[in-house]
């Protein structure tokens, strides 16, 4: 026999009324249209609006509310919201709410076969705060959990093999059958599964699982749709409410070297064609024993991130931002990366710490190569395999450049311009024959110390080396 969860519409699902007709909305783009609904349908969605009722309930009470109800039409309307994943599931044990199950996805399937034996948490379930609710999900599911009166310690205990006879007694307001109906609900959310005699859950011997870290499955599975209903991409969350920063970045020295500008002739005759440059690009960690110079790196910085055309801001019309073009692709031509120069020798530049102005060609001193810069060098030294470079580009994402704009896919979205980056500075680099290294980490407290800007603000995203050969 099912468990009777208390059902409730999601929050997300908007009413309202077309005529004579309902229509109902889901933010996935999803709707229902009710033709000429009876009393008894309206009633229906009136009380899942407001949560409270089981199904069974909720038919009786509509039965109430139109006299000529028929049960099978009303039972056929709540399976139809069921289709739709509208339909929240609420297990509240003597009307004391403890948990409820929100579908995030079309691919939802609430769990209902019979509890038995052990089971125990994914490690990718993540419990955290939403607003003002505590909520377990996992990238392995398709559903949420709302976390009300006590199971959060009931959940903490499923870290090691349970089974429901084990948990019965950790609520004492709770009977077997609510924890074996707690249970199902932590499996429709991809939370929990049964385990065999040695505590091992189906995840433990998959190959394709075990090879995924927690976080990056669920990065994964939050930046890209399916399995989560968040708003998604262009949203403009805080227009109106905070501003956007400026698309470039003042001054940040008056200690300022002008670099070296190719003329267009300049780089048309360098005579390498683009094919013949893309299959000799390599990473080389041996620099050479001459070493880069500064025309160079002028030209390198040219070719990777000068500012072609500023986009000043024309909120009239629809361009709330400034944004600009350059020669390295970016999403929504807002560039929020930012070079920053680690110099240990360049023919032409002395050794320090620099920061690239992209507008005005130029690299603006920050301070010579102290203890917090050498961290730097070092750390890039380890990832190179004990190799040293001649100057270390470290790219900087101004978070709130991209995530004032686009919601679920902002942190995705510098990482993709960062690849962008990468695949630029290499070619670029290969063409003037030179030897350059994309590095696959680097340390952001290592950064936020030596440039001293704020970690949660602008912070390391990425690290290219580059030398003379």
């Amino acid at each position: 026999m099912a468990y009777p969860y208390i059902l409730s519409l999601k929050k997300s699902i908007a009413v309202r009324t077309d005529g004579p007709d309902l229509l109902l909305a889901g933010s996935d783009a999803e709707g229902m249209r009710l033709k000429g609904p009876s009393a008894a349908q309206k009633n229906i969605l009136a009380n899942l609006t407001d949560g409270g009722l089981t199904a069974e309930q909720l038919v009786e009470a509509a039965r109430r509310a139109g006299q000529d109800a028929d049960p099978a039409r009303l039972y056929y309307l709540l399976a139809a919201l069921e289709r739709k994943k509208w339909i929240c599931y609420t297990l509240a044990p003597g009307g004391r709410k403890l948990a409820t199950l929100e579908p995030v996805s079309g691919a939802f399937t609430l769990h209902g076969a019979p509890v038995q034996g052990c089971y125990r948490l994914s490690r990718f379930a993540c419990l955290r705060r939403l607003d003002r609710e505590m909520v377990l999900e996992s990238p392995l599911g398709h559903g949420r959990i709302f976390l009300h009166h006590g199971p959060a310690a009931l959940a903490a205990l499923l870290a090691e093999p349970r089974s429901a006879a084990d948990l019965a007694g950790a609520l004492p307001f709770a009977g077997l059958p609510d924890i074996e109906a707690f249970i199902n609900l932590l499996q429709s959310a991809g939370a929990l599964f049964p385990c065999d005699g040695e505590g091992r859950i189906a995840e433990d011997g998959s190959p394709p699982l075990r090879q995924w870290e927690f976080h990056d499955l669920l990065f994964h599975s939050r930046s890209r749709t399916g399995r989560h209903d968040n708003v998604q991409g262009g949203a403009f969350p805080f227009l109106g409410e905070i501003p956007p920063l400026p698309g470039l970045k003042p001054p940040m020295s008056d200690q300022r070297i002008s670099l070296y500008r190719p003329a267009a002739a300049e780089l048309e005759d360098m005579g390498r064609d683009f094919f013949s440059v893309l299959n000799a690009r390599r990473s080389l960690r041996e620099r050479g024993t001459q070493p880069l110079s500064a025309e160079q790196l002028g030209i390198f910085l040219y070719c990777t991130g000068r500012v072609q055309q500023h986009l000043p801001a024309s909120p009239a019309q629809g361009h709330h931002y400034e944004a600009s073009l350059r020669p390295c692709a970016a999403g929504g031509a807002i560039h929020e990366l930012e070079y920053y120069l680690t110099v240990s020798r360049c023919r032409g530049i002395e050794p320090g710490f620099y920061h690239y102005d992209p507008r005005e060609h130029v690299l603006e001193c920050l301070g010579p190569l102290g203890a917090p810069q050498e961290k730097l060098l070092a750390d890039a030294r380890m990832a190179m395999g004990g190799k040293d470079c001649d100057l270390l580009i470290t790219l900087a994402a101004r978070f709130q450049r991209v995530a004032w704009k686009y919601r679920s896919v902002a942190y995705a979205l510098v990482m993709k311009n960062v690849g962008c980056i990468y695949q630029q500075m290499y070619l670029v680099a290969t063409a003037l024959n030179l030897a350059p290294c994309a590095l696959g980490g680097g340390n952001a407290d290592h950064f936020a110390q030596a440039s001293g800007l704020d970690y949660y603000t602008e912070g390391s995203v990425g690290e290219f080396a580059l030398s003379g050969r």
